[in-house]
């Protein structure tokens, strides 16, 4: 999953793009698959506000949702609009996980380390703590996923979420700090 910061999006041979292109500068997402999987893998179209790639992948038990998102940063949104983007998002991952299938939830969340906690981490920590809560966070929160250029702080905007139902299956989750894994890096380290 990748957040585009252009308008046409690079062929990489031997992958498959699902992209939703966005005319706003640094927005619109792709998820990139492997030709391999590309038979088992099916995108859903999305009719909402959500910046939002979802695709199932159908070979797996239980079927695998991956939604890649990427959410406005706050404080160019007013409150109604943030809580609506996060009703629709709640609401459709846990559909899925209603009926029984998996969810990955991962993009660009536009959480910056504030002295008080905005509207969208207050949802967020909501969701994860709630007493029914069917998904959980894989990131590491102590680890920042974006370091700032001028203030050089750290803050978490990239998150990772999982549901429940396959959290046996999670392997390494790996924040690259470095900007070493991007997908030109990733698949050519893949022979591709």
């Amino acid at each position: 999953m990748s957040e585009l910061n252009n308008k046409v999006v690079p062929i990489f041979k031997g992958y498959h793009q699902f992209t939703r292109y966005d005319s706003r500068k640094f927005h619109g997402i792709t998820i990139i698959v492997k030709n391999d999987l590309k038979g088992n893998v099916m995108r859903v179209p999305n009719e909402g506000e959500l910046e939002l790639v979802h695709i199932i992948i159908k070979n797996t038990t239980p079927a695998l949702h991956v939604l890649g998102v990427y959410l406005d940063v706050e404080a160019r949104i007013n409150n109604e609009k943030i809580e609506s983007i996060w009703a629709q998002l709640t609401t459709l991952t846990e559909n899925i996980i209603s009926k029984g299938e998996a969810a990955v939830v991962i993009g660009d969340f536009n959480r910056p380390e504030t002295p008080h906690p905005t509207l969208g981490k207050r949802l967020l920590n909501e969701w994860l703590e709630g007493p029914d809560s069917q998904i959980v966070l894989i990131n590491d929160p102590k680890e920042p996923t974006r370091i700032d250029p001028h203030s050089k702080k750290g803050s978490l905007l990239d998150l990772c979420l999982l549901s429940k139902n396959i959290i046996k299956c999670k392997r390494d989750f790996i924040v690259d700090k470095h900007k070493k894994m991007t997908p030109f890096s990733m698949i050519k380290q893949n022979g591709n």
